[in-house]
């Protein structure tokens, strides 16, 4: 293969998916951080994680980054439409718990700034069209 074909091959492949790979692997860690240290989230927010254990919360959020990666991995559009679609659910579920903490039943807390950027970067992706 000559230069100029793989140029030109690289040219087609289009543009790096910062934004996917970035919400994805924030997600994994996240994710991963939460699995680890058992009840973070439930002892933030004890008045309102009564009913739902973090462990599911950080499933969530494993699975649709896994996903998501598979998906810009394999280059299927189909998967990465998944994959954000899923992340943008829990990403703005976790916005919504920490909007609602901050102001509704707990101590002020930015938090919710960081994971609204997080969600907003979901919703950008999902916007593009190519889901990268």
């Amino acid at each position: 293969m000559t230069v100029k074909e793989e140029i030109l091959r690289e040219k087609c492949k289009g543009v790096f998916p910062f934004w996917g790979y970035s919400i994805s692997i924030l997600s994994l860690f996240y994710g991963s951080f939460i699995l680890i240290y058992g009840d973070y989230m439930h002892s933030l927010f004890s008045k309102l994680f009564d009913v739902i254990p973090d462990w599911t919360i950080a499933l969530l959020l494993i699975g649709s980054a896994l996903i998501k990666l598979i998906g810009i991995h394999k280059e299927n559009k189909k998967v990465m439409r998944i994959g954000i679609v899923c992340l943008s659910a829990v990403w703005t579920a976790i916005t919504a718990v920490y909007l609602v903490y901050s102001f509704g039943v707990g101590y002020p807390n930015p938090s919710f700034l960081f994971m609204g950027f997080i969600a907003i970067s979901c919703y950008r992706v999902a916007k593009k069209g190519d889901f990268g």
